[in-house]
């Protein structure tokens, strides 16, 4: 969601959601990080956050994390 409100920035600057027009609006006025800084630093956040790189990565062993279906049926059946 980050990244599509970032997206929201350069589009808006443009006057469209065309990748085409929004590169020929880049290529006669300039950068568009100048224009909407706040914009391409969320973007730039948001990825690295998806891309799951250094700091937003997550040491994970398969004894460490539990998550399914499976976690509330397996084991023994514990008397109410």
């Amino acid at each position: 969601m980050p990244f599509l409100l970032a997206c929201l920035g350069p589009a808006i600057a443009a006057h469209s959601w065309n990748m085409s027009i929004i590169g020929s609006y880049q290529a006669t006025h300039g950068w568009l990080v100048g224009w909407v800084p706040v914009s391409f630093l969320v973007a730039v956040i948001s990825l690295i956050g998806k891309l799951e790189r250094v700091p937003f990565d997550i040491p994970q062993a398969k004894t460490e994390i539990v998550t399914g279906p499976e976690v509330e049926y397996t084991g023994r059946r514990l008397a109410p």
